[in-house]
């Protein structure tokens, strides 16, 4: 049996205390690669980061994926 669909988890943490950082707004993107380059294409959906990991099902397998860090937090 083939899956079709995978999911992936996205979390920002602090790089020095490993502490989960809020408030972060990220979009997740449908992605091409071409020549070592990424291009951005189709929205998919935009979160803001919190205390858990944001969760994405269903998404298309062997399809690429960029996440753009739309505004920091702080």
């Amino acid at each position: 049996m083939h899956n079709d669909y995978t999911r992936i988890q996205f979390s920002k943490t602090n790089s020095v205390t490993g502490d989960y950082v809020s408030d972060a707004k990220v979009s997740l993107y449908e992605a091409t690669v071409s020549d070592e380059k990424v291009t951005k294409g189709t929205l998919i959906d935009s979160f803001t980061t919190s205390d858990k990991p944001y969760t994405r099902t269903k998404l298309k397998y062997g399809q690429t994926y960029v996440f753009v860090e739309d505004e920091a937090p702080y």
